[in-house]
């Protein structure tokens, strides 16, 4: 019926208000006597129960694969590709535009919508048409934005992620609301770096 208690007796209260009554033709379930609405109970109990010990395996199984440095359910970013353990590798024809991204922020001086500028005009796919070109996803496009469609947000989202020093950071948001970085998890495993740190903290500088 509910895997939470709470919504199980919501159910069992607009039944009794509708006067509907529960049988059940494998259980002991007849919400038409105290029996029955006991057992209904007791069995919301511990459908909750197996519904926490669930979300408890499936976390800490979560949580042990992000500390081997495995990728969970999502495509690689912009730059890399994932080895068939799930741990990213470097996608060369992807790193070298990242690397250009920070030598034109750094070096030369643009701003991160210049870059998204310059790389519409040099003709470079969007990270989007790059990762099904590679088959980092499957699918069409979602958007109908030119293929070489740069957005100034994506640069500076790529001069941001500390991913390009080999660092991947995990659980950034509860129900949906961003946490402070200092309460973000942090993987031990440590990926190839596409960007020394010395570059990217330069980056970060200009970009305070």
């Amino acid at each position: 019926f509910a895997r939470k208690l709470r919504i199980l007796m919501d159910i069992t209260e607009f039944f009794e208000e509708n006067k509907i009554e529960f049988l059940s033709a494998t259980e002991s379930i007849d919400t038409s006597n105290p029996f029955g609405k006991a057992m209904l109970g007791f069995m919301g109990i511990l459908s909750e129960l197996e519904r926490e010990n669930i979300l408890l395996r499936t976390k800490g199984g979560r949580e042990e694969a992000i500390r081997q440095g495995k990728l969970m359910g999502a495509n690689a970013p912009y730059g890399y590709d994932k080895d068939e353990k799930g741990h990213l590798v470097v996608l060369k024809s992807e790193a070298e535009i990242v690397e250009m991204i920070f030598s034109l922020f750094t070096s030369g001086g643009l701003s991160p919508q210049k870059i998204a500028d310059t790389l519409k005009e040099q003709q470079i796919v969007s990270p989007e048409i790059s990762a099904i070109n590679n088959k980092k996803r499957r699918g069409q496009a979602r958007k109908t934005n030119p293929i070489h469609f740069w957005r100034m947000e994506t640069v500076r989202s790529i001069l941001e992620d500390e991913v390009y020093v080999g660092t991947r950071y995990y659980d950034k948001t509860v129900k949906g609301k961003r946490l402070p970085k200092n309460q973000w998890k942090v993987s031990e495993f440590r990926h190839e770096p596409i960007i020394p740190q010395p570059l990217f903290d330069l980056a970060q500088k200009i970009l305070s």
